[in-house]
């Protein structure tokens, strides 16, 4: 069984750099991951290569820095 089994991982930033290393990590060792990211492009595409390794996660669209909510949110 993984570390994080039944866990999930809120990732900000998720969709590229170190965020994005931490959802792929958190999601190898069996967390659902939820990435939080502005870039919603590169964050659909982040999505789905995470997919395409096996990784269970979903997509909110914003800035967690901007007090409105979130432009969108995919699964």
């Amino acid at each position: 069984m993984a570390r994080f089994t039944n866990q999930v991982a809120i990732v900000t930033g998720g969709a590229e750099g170190f965020g994005r290393g931490i959802a792929t990590q958190f999601g190898h060792e069996g967390a659902k991951i939820m990435i939080v990211d502005r870039n919603g492009l590169l964050a659909k595409k982040t999505l789905g290569e995470l997919a395409g390794e096996g990784i269970e996660a979903q997509l909110v669209v914003g800035d967690v820095g901007d007090q409105k909510v979130s432009k969108e949110t995919t699964e």
